[in-house]
């Protein structure tokens, strides 16, 4: 196995890991540890090139840092990317890779992100890595925050969070897609659903009562929620000018291909839900299981992700600022607080 280092401006440490006898390919990035080792997903894919993965990797990781920062959790930000389809894993790569992970002397603990499972991470830990997520599956807890979230955008817009007669478009009903809409359906609300598996949307449109669309016709839904919660990069050039929702809060990473797109949709009075606050549910548990606090503690934390998008929101209309902005400045001063501690 080879382990290179690759030199990122402002990143604490990002490694290349290499094991021709595994078929290994991957990237490791720590981004920064202030508040504590760095916990992050193992994403999957078969990206199109190196550089995507890099790029997907660096942004992700740095995303970690400020999900745990406005979470005032105890970890920094981490990623890790596999290159190569889910369908090729195999035990001893996973092996390989918990190898990996081992030599960083637990600066990282992965977790699960799209491509790899509980199992996954459960034989990494059996191969001697330090690993989250083996436990109970973190995946309601997300779609609880982004729930919350979505009652808080809701209210903000029209003075109350209820949504009966709201029309919410969930695209993608993976793991946590698919429980976001049981509780969005639980809630009274309209749904309508897109996902580039049909396997994944057969399963939820055949147990709750939910439209359908394709994926290519899901921004252009009118709605009062467009929830991300697929992969990211999802509101873009294109996008943007197909996007007919008041709101924008959902599941899935790096929803903006590019920050500008943030201020554009400030822009046209789209209320955005920064996503590293807006899925921060998941860690949000893992933190409170790691601490041995009960379910309903876990929950009542999840569910504040709605306040501080309130607060995010309060802010960016006071001030005339994108909440991405606003959410990456509280988030500077949590971890600028720590340091000077």
């Amino acid at each position: 196995m080879r382990i290179t280092e690759i030199d990122a401006d402002g990143y604490e440490q990002v490694v290349r890991v290499a094991d021709p006898a595994t078929g290994l390919d991957a990237i490791i990035a720590i981004h920064d540890t202030t508040l504590g080792p760095a916990l992050g997903g193992v994403r999957m894919r078969a990206y199109p090139s190196t550089a995507d993965a890099l790029d997907d990797v660096l942004r992700l990781a740095k995303g970690m840092t400020y999900k745990f920062a406005l979470a005032r959790g105890d970890h920094g930000g981490g990623k890790s990317v596999i290159i190569g389809s889910p369908e090729g894993k195999t035990p001893d790569l996973l092996r390989a890779f918990a190898d990996a992970v081992r030599a960083l002397d637990g600066r990282y603990v992965p977790g699960v992100d799209s491509g790899t499972t509980q199992d996954d991470l459960r034989a990494m830990e059996a191969a001697g890595a330090i690993a989250s997520c083996t436990g109970d599956d973190p995946s309601p807890y997300t779609a609880l925050g982004v729930h919350a979230g979505i009652l808080a955008a809701v209210r903000h817009l029209d003075g109350s969070p209820e949504l009966r007669g709201r029309r919410v478009v969930v695209q993608g009903v993976g793991h946590v897609g698919a429980s976001l809409v049981r509780q969005l359906v639980s809630s009274g609300a309209e749904v309508v659903v897109a996902d580039v598996d049909d396997r994944a949307v057969a399963a939820v449109a055949g147990s709750l009562p939910v439209a359908v669309v394709p994926v290519e016709d899901a921004l252009t839904v009118a709605c009062d929620v467009y929830a991300p919660c697929a992969l990211g990069g999802v509101v873009d050039d294109d996008s943007l000018a197909r996007l007919d929702a008041r709101a924008v809060v959902g599941a899935a990473n790096n929803v903006l291909a590019d920050p500008r797109h943030g201020e554009e949709l400030h822009g046209r009075g789209i209320l955005y839900a920064p996503d590293f606050c807006a899925n921060a549910g998941g860690i949000i548990f893992l933190g409170a299981e790691a601490s041995g606090l009960p379910a309903t503690e876990a929950r009542r934390r999840v569910r504040r992700i709605g306040r501080t998008l309130e607060e995010i929101w309060e802010i960016a209309g006071r001030e005339d600022r994108p909440p991405p902005e606003v959410a990456m400045a509280m988030a500077e001063q949590v971890l600028a607080s720590r340091r000077g501690a």
